[in-house]
């Protein structure tokens, strides 16, 4: 798999992971609305808007939401643990545990790291066979411009 495919999955999943859990809040505070409006904003609400170019389909919105709701809560702890099992590195680095201890904190911190990134891949996986071929290259091209104007930001913000 080359590197460059291997890229666009992971950000799909994670555009796809931080897109829905950031609407989510706000989607339960708007409640019902009308049918003209549910028609137009269906894949807004499912916090798949930002896959609206991809044209997918009832079916394929519903099993990616699937595929989400089956492998957040996994990678969710996972990351809580690894805020976790981070913060007590960092403090193990900075008192003055035996480098045996710190060793075995920095062990716990690339497992955690290595089952989130297998989680994610999992779920990216999952999701890559929901969109078409044309699908999986529309969205390697948005996301090949979004880290282009991210460069192009960065580039410019600089001194």
């Amino acid at each position: 798999m080359s590197l460059r495919y291997a890229s666009v999955l992971t950000a799909l999943v994670l555009a796809f992971s931080s897109t829905i859990a950031s609407t989510e809040p706000l989607l339960a505070q708007m409640g019902p609305q009308d049918d003209t409006a549910e028609m137009g904003s269906r894949r807004e609400r499912s916090g798949l808007g930002w896959l609206q170019q991809l044209n997918l389909t009832p079916e394929q919105t519903q099993r990616l939401q699937a595929i989400r709701a089956q492998n957040q809560p996994g990678i969710r702890q996972r990351t809580q643990a690894l805020r976790q099992a981070k913060q007590e590195l960092r403090q193990l680095m900075a008192g003055t545990a035996p480098a045996s201890q710190v060793q075995t904190k920095y062990r716990q911190v690339q497992a955690l790291r290595q089952e989130i990134e297998q989680l994610r891949f999992d779920s990216m996986m999952a999701m890559r066979e929901v969109l078409t071929s044309t699908q999986r290259q529309q969205l390697a091209q948005q996301l090949d411009g979004r880290r282009q104007n991210r460069r192009n930001r960065a580039a410019s913000e600089q001194p």
